[in-house]
């Protein structure tokens, strides 16, 4: 039976913050070879077109030269020489025609598409690099709230009554809701600065445009599915809470009735 690969990661499954530079450069050598090859094959394609456009010159030059050769001959009569002569000048010909298909060829199936993937890919690791620099903050963040708020409960477990546990809760709820509202507004406002620009936009406010467009939309979708997954975890916490809680109840009870 073939087990079914799951799509969803956590982040534990991502790489380790330690081999962020060694990731980072990586993918630069990569690039930067990707943008080696392209001008290796935009400089050879070059060098075949020229090669062939001097090829077809010389030929020109020695078809015009046999033409006139021919008109001094004193009759037309079948010779070997001149057959293989003429022959040794098609077949520079055809070679002359592939050096120039081998230059468009190199200019269309190397060239563009290695230089679309270069530019392409280093857009995408830049938006990657940005928005793993942001969930890391994020992460360490919550992880600093979350020793506070330990600490907190600590040192106030019995000071602090009941309903002012629920406000602390109700406070965290409204916070994170003003987050994801703050985080659709934002993506909202970059949607239409997208939607508004021109069909040929000056490459660089194109690109500045999409990057903030980018950002916003994976924060808005950060944010969201930081809610959801706190309360699925909240829902899956409650039950045992109140489990435990019942049980310590129930300890309690017997114990004062055993007195």
């Amino acid at each position: 039976m073939e087990h079914k690969t799951s799509n969803k990661f956590c982040y534990a499954s991502l790489s380790h913050p330690t081999i962020k530079e060694s990731i980072a450069l990586h993918n630069f050598s990569i690039l930067k070879l990707s943008v080696l090859v392209s001008e290796f094959a935009q400089q050879m394609a070059v060098a075949h077109e020229a090669f062939s456009k001097e090829i077809q010159a010389i030929i020109s030059t020695f078809k015009r030269k046999n033409y006139e050769l021919k008109k001094q001959r004193p009759m037309e009569t079948p010779n070997c020489i001149f057959s293989t002569w003429e022959a040794l000048l098609q077949e520079t010909e055809v070679d002359a025609q592939a050096h120039l298909d081998a230059a468009s060829l190199l200019l269309k199936n190397v060239y563009l598409p290695l230089q679309e993937v270069a530019s392409h890919k280093n857009r995408q690791a830049d938006m990657l690099a940005s928005f793993r620099d942001r969930l890391d903050s994020t992460f360490n963040e919550a992880l600093r709230q979350m020793e506070q708020l330990g600490k907190q409960n600590i040192v106030s477990r019995h000071k602090v009554s009941r309903e002012k546990h629920k406000q602390a809760a109700t406070d965290q709820g409204v916070c994170l809701w003003e987050k994801i509202v703050k985080a659709e507004k934002e993506y909202h406002t970059s949607f239409k600065e997208f939607a508004s620009l021109p069909r040929e936009p000056n490459e660089k406010e194109g690109e500045v445009v999409r990057g903030r467009l980018h950002r916003n939309h994976n924060n808005y979708i950060l944010n969201i599915r930081a809610t959801n997954k706190m309360a699925d975890e909240f829902n899956k916490a409650l039950p045992r809470v109140l489990e435990v809680r019942t049980v310590n109840l129930v300890k309690e009870i017997l114990h004062e009735s055993d007195d």
